[in-house]
């Protein structure tokens, strides 16, 4: 009971109902002596189902999400939270899991819908959320609305902080509907002069929210208080994902579906649990009515209102998977200057790409490249689909025409993993830059480069069986460890790292390497 009573937060609607009875009985001697007991147990017993109901304990991951937003919650002051992410990350649902059962009001956007159509949306989100007889008349400005919102808000008869959801916002703001105007005007005139408000703003569009409200120069400059990215999700939160959903796969299946569509759970939530990877694979992308064929559209459509230029973009990067330079993109795909800033810096927000600084090189030789595992794949595979049949990939998941790509893929997945990379190697005490390098001769795709002057030159190789290390590949690497000391100069010490699906098959060559890991070492939590 002490739970319920200092967590009121963490409550669903029927357990603060049953606490407010349990406050309001007077004299408890006159009922039976079991009542009070039986009614602290029922409590306690409904709070526990609201809160799975709710998905606080139901989520998959999001840990320290969920602990970002009750602690927002329960702050002392207004609060302006900024919830974003790419497509199908999961920022809806995450939001309404945790925070529903506070909802003051709640309204999501209409995609496509113009300023009529949007003003018809928040005016019904009213009606509904009223919590006495009002009835709010659709008005024709957004700074009306947002005056009937206050009113909302003024008239609510709870007395705890009240949450607004507004869920993708950038399809409220309309070409010149003034719907900023009128945001802004809510939020300085009115929520942030309270202390019991918390407006959470959401939407896929990440440069509409990075502009309008992380970059506003204008009446929202600076007023957003927290922000909460929602990131992809790692190997290990895709094994819950799967467990959650009786989905059953291999840790080296896990790989494969993360080589193609990435931590993004919507996409994996979407597996059939009778069907096997390649089946699933062929059902989402490959057949006639395959949902996916059109989700890298989408997905840009969504994310940036000037798809085009990051569809030239990411389609270099995805023939160039070790990276390009400025310059290069430049000559590609005809942006620069601000155009281009602007374009990388949001490709990067949604973690699309990653920039990084060769090892040995300034910040002037930065290169971005490619991140995102369904891009890679998109323009692999779907884009050009000529000869792509309804089950090419159980067909060709076993074929060498999957290797260069593979290879690659497998390439990214390390590199999301570098942290746990790290960890496996025993190094979460030591300051690390991960790069990579391009030299004359030789490359590098993962470099741990670590402040106790010592440098893993990591290999990545992807087998179906621990990988056998021939006389000729150890040449290989002798001669690349030569051309790595003659072209950086670096006086570090080198250590080579084998990071393999399977492991490392023991014969007279490997002992040469200093360190060896497999999949597992991805898993790390």
């Amino acid at each position: 009971m002490n739970y319920i009573l200092e967590n009121d937060e963490k409550c669903g609607r029927s357990a603060i109902i049953l606490l407010q009875i349990y406050r309001n009985l007077r004299d408890l001697e006159k009922y039976p002596c079991n009542f009070k007991q039986d009614l602290i147990e029922y409590a306690i017993v409904v709070a526990d189902s609201e809160r799975v109901r709710d998905g606080v304990m139901g989520i998959v991951a999001r840990d320290l999400e969920i602990k970002s937003l009750r602690e927002w919650l329960g702050s002392d002051q207004s609060e302006f939270v900024a919830v974003y992410g790419r497509r199908r990350i999961g920022k809806t649902f995450l939001v309404r899991e945790v925070l529903s059962d506070r909802f003051a009001f709640y309204v999501t956007g209409q995609e496509s819908g113009g300023r009529k159509e949007q003003l018809a949306v928040f005016n019904r989100a009213l009606n509904i959320s009223a919590t006495d007889s009002s009835v709010f008349a659709q008005k024709d400005s957004w700074l009306e609305t947002f005056w009937q919102l206050e009113d909302l808000i003024r008239n609510h008869t709870d007395t705890r902080k009240k949450v607004i959801f507004i869920d993708e916002m950038p399809w409220l703001d309309t070409p010149k509907s003034g719907f900023m105007s009128g945001l802004e005007y809510f939020w300085n005139s009115f929520a942030s002069a309270r202390k019991d408000v918390m407006l959470i703003a959401c939407g896929s569009s990440s440069s509409w929210l990075i502009e309008n409200l992380f970059e506003n120069t204008g009446g929202l400059f600076n007023r957003i208080t927290q922000q909460l990215k929602l990131p992809p999700f790692t190997l290990s939160e895709c094994e819950q994902l799967f467990k959650h959903y009786d989905i059953r796969m291999t840790r080296y299946q896990i790989i494969q579906s993360y080589m193609i569509f990435g931590g993004i759970p919507h996409y994996m939530s979407r597996f059939r649990k009778e069907y096997s990877l390649a089946q699933n694979v062929d059902a989402l992308c490959f057949a006639n009515d395959a949902p996916m064929k059109n989700e890298y559209k989408r997905l840009l459509s969504t994310l940036f209102r000037n798809d085009a230029h990051y569809d030239k973009l990411l389609h270099t990067f995805a023939a160039h998977p070790g990276g390009r330079s400025r310059d290069d993109l430049t000559k590609a795909t005809g942006l620069s200057g601000g155009q281009l800033t602007g374009a990388l810096e949001k490709l990067e927000e949604c973690d699309f790409i990653r920039r990084y600084h060769p090892f040995g090189k300034k910040k002037k030789d930065t290169l971005w490249q490619l991140m995102d595992p369904f891009v890679l794949f998109h323009h692999r595979f779907i884009r050009d689909g000529t000869g792509r049949d309804a089950n090419y990939w159980t067909r060709n998941v076993q074929s060498s025409l999957l290797l260069p790509w593979s290879g690659f893929a497998f390439e990214r997945v390390c590199l999301w993993h570098s942290s746990q990379i790290r960890d496996a190697l025993g190094l979460g005490g030591v300051s690390i830059d991960v790069c990579a390098w391009r030299g004359d001769g030789a490359q590098v795709d993962l470099i741990l480069d670590r402040s106790d002057m010592t440098v893993n030159l990591i290999e990545i190789k992807f087998s179906i069986s621990p990988y056998r290390i021939t006389g000729a590949y150890m040449e290989k690497l002798r001669t690349r460890l030569t051309l790595f000391v003659e072209q950086t100069g670096t006086r570090k010490a080198l250590h080579t790292t084998l990071l393999t699906t399977f492991g490392l098959a023991a014969n007279e060559y490997s002992g040469e390497i200093q360190s060896s890991l497999t999949l597992e070492d991805l898993f790390r939590h």
